[in-house]
């Protein structure tokens, strides 16, 4: 039995036959261990991320894509559109300029208080806002 020891897994092999495992969990953490092939224990030695992603079709049985990224990124930022006030132009891409603005501006209102809120508008294409100071 040989053990390879990777950056947070790892991989055994006996008499051919590969598993992989890590531990999972956060809190409480356990250790999940799937059968693995050649290939896919070539691939999880290249790098951080390739592991990462051997992990990750491990667990789902599908692979990560460009597309499933953006897909998961869109969800993401739709769900907490605050977040997109962080860094807004690398976020913009993955959205339809008509979507992108109206996540900013929900992004805009759940961060002020109402109280605080006047309008929210457009100089120069440029988001605005025009706030009552409250004393």
């Amino acid at each position: 039995m040989n053990q390879i020891k990777g950056n947070g897994f790892i991989i055994t092999e006996e008499n051919g036959n590969y598993t992989m495992c890590w531990m999972t969990g956060g809190f409480q953490d356990r250790e999940v261990t799937y059968p693995v092939s050649k290939e896919l224990v070539d691939k999880a030695l290249r790098s951080e991320q390739d592991a990462y992603e051997v992990e990750l079709f491990l667990q789902t049985g599908e692979w990560v894509t460009k597309e499933s990224k953006e897909v998961a990124g869109q969800n993401y930022f739709r769900s907490s559109p605050v977040r997109i006030l962080v860094n807004p132009s690398s976020i913009k891409r993955l959205f339809s300029n008509q979507e992108f603005e109206e996540l900013i501006q929900k992004a805009f209102s759940s961060e002020l208080k109402p109280t605080e809120l006047d309008a929210i508008g457009k100089v120069d294409n440029n988001n605005i806002l025009k706030m009552d100071l409250i004393e």
